[in-house]
């Protein structure tokens, strides 16, 4: 009976640390939550395009992390930089490899590297629309 009572209370002190655990590392990813504001519109269909600003940047010119969680690749059709299109001078890496790539991925995390701005809005290939601007 006492072998019983120290697995049970064993088994109790290893799911409480490991709540814990969970809960801190849960926290510490919040921390690094975007200091200026993300918006997601668009016509596309909502299972298969998905997107999710991890980080942004706005310092040393603009960088946006961008995680493809949908299940088809996302190409750019046109950026927008403070309200001005961009005809070029931008590209997506992939944040991994640093290697440039043509679109965003499912399953990978790029960087969407543009020229020092406050805001930026990308419009893809399939009508969908991502607005990110830094904190003034």
């Amino acid at each position: 009976m006492a072998e019983l009572a120290s697995a049970v209370a064993l088994l109790g002190v290893a799911v409480g640390l490991s709540g814990g655990l969970a809960y801190a590392y849960y926290s510490w990813l919040h921390s690094y939550a975007i200091e200026g504001n993300v918006m997601l519109s668009g016509l596309s269909d909502s299972i298969n395009s998905h997107v999710a600003v991890v980080a942004e940047e706005f310092v040393n010119g603009s960088k946006v992390w961008i995680f493809n969680y949908g299940r088809q690749e996302l190409t750019i059709s046109r950026v927008y930089l403070d309200g001005s299109l961009l005809a070029d001078g931008w590209e997506v890496v992939d944040a991994s490899s640093h290697r440039r790539v043509e679109g965003f991925t499912p399953g990978r995390l790029s960087v969407f590297i543009a020229p020092a701005s406050t805001s930026v809005v990308i419009y893809f290939s399939n009508q969908l629309r991502l607005e990110v601007r830094g904190r003034p």
